[in-house]
């Protein structure tokens, strides 16, 4: 009978010793998983910087361009410039504030310049890597002797990050976009000439045509394809 009641006893001290290890294993397991998620959320940088090399690159290239066909002896200069900052609220969603910049001028002639400002909203359906954004922004156009245009710029992108240091460090974000402007283009040759059949007033109404197409889809809106090279930290 005692034997029988040692044998029961130390088969419950076994089951329950078993038992005991696998729950304080499962307490362990949880806490490493805690440290190790609260050490994620600490390491995870959420502000990013950006400038657009691809404008940048553009510029030398309309630069060279201009001042190869050109006749005048004077310089031409194109300036495009696009910086943006992004606060990542999540992994999968981030808000970004973007300001563009585009200058041609062109000697003896005119000044066209454009200023964009624009809020984004910016989605990471692969966590972090791919991407997908919208925008909302004023545009506003201006040229030598012209009544400045104002612009209200909608659209999308969608691009890859490369992200060189998940805590902190530099990142590449080629992306392929295309905004639409929505707006009226106060560019007019034709502004005080009363007669609309003379000669000049037909080629003033085709230079309106063509310079409206440039500053719509090129100064304002249009397809964009951009090089973000930026850090996060």
């Amino acid at each position: 009978m005692i034997r029988k009641m040692l044998f029961i006893s130390m088969f419950f001290l076994l089951i329950g010793g078993y038992l005991f290890a696998q729950e304080t294993e499962t307490v362990i397991e949880t806490e490493a998983e805690t440290e190790i998620n609260s050490e994620t959320n600490e390491s995870f940088s959420r502000h990013i910087i950006t400038a657009d090399a691809f404008m940048g690159f553009s510029s030398l290239i309309t630069t060279g361009y201009m001042n190869l066909i050109s006749i005048s002896n004077s310089e031409d200069v194109a300036f495009f410039a696009a910086a943006q900052y992004e606060y990542q609220i999540t992994e999968m969603l981030s808000a970004i504030g973007r300001f563009e910049y585009r200058l041609i001028h062109i000697s003896d002639y005119a000044d066209m310049s454009s200023i964009c400002i624009g809020g984004l909203l910016r989605v990471y359906p692969g966590s972090d890597i791919f991407f997908w954004d919208g925008m909302v922004g004023y545009t506003n156009f201006s040229m030598t002797d012209m009544q400045m245009s104002h612009y209200l710029k909608i659209g999308s992108r969608i691009g890859w990050r490369i992200d060189f240091g998940k805590s902190t460090g530099f990142i590449l974000e080629p992306s392929l976009g295309y905004f639409l402007p929505i707006g009226r283009t106060n560019v007019d040759f034709n502004q005080g000439n009363g007669s609309s059949n003379s000669s000049s007033y037909e080629i003033n109404s085709v230079l309106n045509d063509m310079y409206n197409f440039l500053i719509r889809w090129f100064f304002v809106g249009g397809p964009v394809f951009s090089l973000g090279m930026g850090y996060r930290f």
